[in-house]
């Protein structure tokens, strides 16, 4: 019941030109879905070598490096996702 309520709620409370895609991940106006589908491709391999590279049992990292390595990727990706790709 809660859920119908609260859905309702932000449906009155969107403007109408809005509704359509509010919460939709889709690619930015002055791109392609190839072009989106490389970006996130190429921001996708960046976290993944990050994780690999933060989580290495070779490398001696002490403290909070493996996560602020990790959140620092995953801002930064974020960051020049948005702008590309309206994520």
């Amino acid at each position: 019941m809660s859920g119908i309520l609260g859905a309702a709620l932000l449906y009155g409370l969107t403007p109408s030109m809005v509704r359509g895609g509010l919460g939709v991940t889709a690619p930015a106006h002055n791109l392609n879905n190839a072009q989106a589908f490389g970006i996130e491709l190429l921001l996708t391999f960046v976290l993944v070598l990050t994780i690999f590279g933060a989580t290495d049992r070779d490398k001696n990292h002490h403290g909070y490096e493996i996560p602020l390595s990790i959140g620092t990727c995953v801002l930064i990706c974020h960051m020049v996702g948005v702008r590309s790709i309206d994520t």
